[in-house]
């Protein structure tokens, strides 16, 4: 599981500014013939597979990163609960807080 990518973003002055996603500490090479099992991860960006204790993949990366995008769009963790357990139970009963107030391109745009 390699993890890693590099987000070009314009701010109104029109100048690139690039985010850069990190920390591999974590990271690991897979292969497809090779089952992954692992239980490491922050808790409100780990997918159910590793909660569950079952196989690793792609997938789990691409959960990560839908978690990541929700977060960077809306300011709010979908997952997040009162600790670790509540955040656990959230991602595994797939229990999300979707606050439509965060993503309405209109009050963003009035932001600016």
């Amino acid at each position: 599981m390699i993890l890693g990518f590099i987000l070009e973003m314009q701010s109104e002055d029109n100048e690139c500014h690039e985010i850069k996603i990190i920390d591999f500490g974590l990271a690991q090479r897979l292969s497809p013939d090779t089952s992954v099992r692992v239980l490491l991860g922050t808790a409100e960006f780990v997918p159910p597979e590793i909660i569950n204790y079952e196989p690793i993949g792609l997938q789990s990366d691409m959960w990560s990163i839908g978690v990541i995008c929700y977060v960077l769009l809306s300011g709010l963790s979908p997952f997040m609960g009162e600790n670790d357990v509540d955040t656990f139970n959230n991602i595994t009963g797939a229990e999300y807080d979707f606050d439509d107030d965060a993503f309405q391109i209109e009050k963003m745009a009035e932001n600016r």
